[in-house]
């Protein structure tokens, strides 16, 4: 049963640091460079 666990967690915790801090991070560092003067 923990040899479940242990790939969950750290695909988990992988997904989120992807989806919840890289993602945003590289669309608004996109946005600025191609759009500098919106917003």
């Amino acid at each position: 049963m923990k040899s479940i666990f242990r790939p969950a967690i750290v695909l988990f915790g992988a997904l989120t640091l992807l989806t919840g801090v890289a993602y945003p991070l590289v669309v608004t560092g996109a946005a600025q460079a191609l759009f500098p003067a919106k917003a």
